[in-house]
């Protein structure tokens, strides 16, 4: 099992005077949230948010981000508790910009997605533009987008991939 010491000492190690103490409160404040909890293995539930900090550390990320792993199941508790727009609303308010995650209907149905135009067509297929425009460059939508695999000989030879090691990914189920 991961220990929240290692991670400290991890997070220590690629942030040298950085102040960890952020990461010691989410770590208690994470522990006391899922005491008694266990996953259906029948381990301790800690052990989950032990993993993904740890994974985070690993990765170099800062001691917010750690602490975010550690804390992102009692978060995800709480947000259930409330409706997307009380949530919008409440981190908008505090300074932190949010909005929602739409499904793809939901996309294209928001009112602002359509004032801006923002649906582009290639023939009949519509598809989101990009969010971002510019006026002496705009965006368009102008071919599909590639079938899955489509491009991946493509980009292999340019690694320096042969033919022959290609074919022989592709025998394996690799690509």
């Amino acid at each position: 099992m991961i220990r929240f010491e290692d991670i400290y000492e991890t997070v220590g190690r690629h942030h040298p005077g950085a102040d960890l103490e952020l990461l010691r409160k989410a770590y208690i404040f994470s522990a006391v949230e899922h005491k008694g909890q266990t996953r259906a293995s029948g381990e301790p539930y800690l052990v989950h948010p032990l993993e993904v900090a740890n994974i985070l550390a690993e990765m170099r990320m800062d001691p917010a981000c750690v602490a975010v792993g550690l804390l992102h199941d009692v978060l995800e508790e709480y947000f259930v508790k409330r409706d997307t727009a009380y949530w919008i609303e409440t981190l908008n308010r505090a300074g932190v910009p949010a909005g929602p995650i739409y499904s793809i209907d939901q996309a294209f149905a928001d009112p602002q997605v359509k004032s801006l135009g923002m649906v582009q067509k290639v023939g009949e297929v519509p598809y989101l533009g990009q969010p971002v425009t510019l006026s002496r460059t705009p965006s368009r939508a102008c071919a599909h987008p590639p079938k899955q695999g489509e491009h991946t000989a493509e980009v292999l030879k340019e690694v320096g991939y042969g033919n022959g090691e290609i074919e022989e990914l592709r025998k394996k189920g690799i690509v």
